[in-house]
């Protein structure tokens, strides 16, 4: 019930968009806590019902899609994966360490290298030069790192601490106990 009701605000926060231009809008991902509560697997699964949920609400062109999920779900996801696994191996036993490493920066690690690989790809594909791109667009992901930050923490938090149970990446022994 958690992972529907997930996807269907994912959903809904990704339509809330700010266009940059015809090639490139900016929204928050919302996919990292989704990672740190559901796993890798069905957090991918999760996003990718929601670029396509996404695509009946709201149309675009169906090449869009692709690089939306790309963009949007696989690099946060595996980014958030790579975050969680470090967490998992710091040897500090601190309830805090989770939610707001893997919370709170963990989102904002995962900001900066999705904001990254987009304008790589951007760069890559020869949409614009890539010094345009960092000059005029990357601000956006530089403002939008907070944003991010605070509403993953929120959310892990908030999940961890009144339903621990449905934490699939949360060990309370080792978080809990001395």
């Amino acid at each position: 019930m958690l992972w529907l009701g997930y996807w269907i605000v994912v959903s809904f926060v990704w339509l809330l968009r700010i266009p940059v231009n015809e090639l490139m809008a900016v929204h928050l991902c919302g996919l990292t806590a989704a990672v740190f509560i559901f796993g890798w697997s069905l957090t991918v699964l999760l996003g990718a019902l929601a670029v396509l949920s996404n695509q009946i609400i709201a149309p675009e062109p169906w090449f869009s899609v692709c690089s939306h999920f790309v963009l949007a779900v696989l690099i946060p996801v595996t980014c958030a994966g790579m975050v969680r696994y470090a967490i998992d191996r710091i040897p500090v036993n601190n309830l805090f360490v989770f939610l707001l490493g893997g919370g709170f920066f963990g989102a904002m690690i995962v900001t900066i290298v999705s904001a990254l690989m987009a304008l790589a790809l951007f760069a890559v594909l020869g949409a614009w030069g890539l010094r345009v791109v960092v000059q005029d667009n990357l601000w956006l992901f530089a403002v939008s790192m907070f944003p991010e930050g605070f509403m993953a923490g929120a959310v892990l938090t908030i999940v961890t601490v009144l339903w621990p149970s449905l934490v699939k990446t949360y060990d309370e022994d080792r978080y809990l106990s001395r």
